[in-house]
């Protein structure tokens, strides 16, 4: 039969299950499946070739460094870094939502700012602006 059957994959595999996928009524492929990254030494992004070998890679605001494996932050001129290796764009500093991981693109905002201070680091927070403010 060519009918689809649909059911979420959750309630069938977890996370840590390795699955072979086939179409119902035909023989599973005997090409190896490229599992390189299983054993990869990548810091954030693996990406598997076709047949064998891998490639590591870097999210946005990181640059792959020297050995091919460990990503490094390199925010271009026209983005907020975070200070932390992550990078956002310019734009979402100060608007009122934290996009940094470790919020440090809401420090140092002046509207309406409250001015605390953590581990001798001293840090300016805007207080929340519902939706309807903005």
């Amino acid at each position: 039969s060519d009918e689809l059957s649909w059911l979420p994959i959750s309630a069938i595999a977890s996370p840590l299950d390795m699955l072979n996928l086939a179409v119902s009524g035909r023989p599973a492929s005997k090409v190896s499946m490229n599992m390189d990254c299983i054993t990869a030494h990548c810091s954030h992004i693996c990406i598997n070739q076709d047949t064998t070998g891998y490639t590591c890679s870097c999210p946005y605001g990181m640059d792959l460094a020297r050995d091919k494996l460990t990503c490094q932050e390199h925010c271009a001129e026209n983005v907020f870094s975070c200070g932390d290796g992550q990078c956002v764009p310019t734009d979402w500093r100060c608007d009122g939502s934290t996009d940094c991981n470790n919020k440090a693109d809401e420090f140092n905002c002046t509207l309406g700012a409250e001015v605390i201070s953590v581990h001798n680091i001293t840090l300016e927070t805007q207080p929340d602006i519902s939706e309807h403010e903005k």
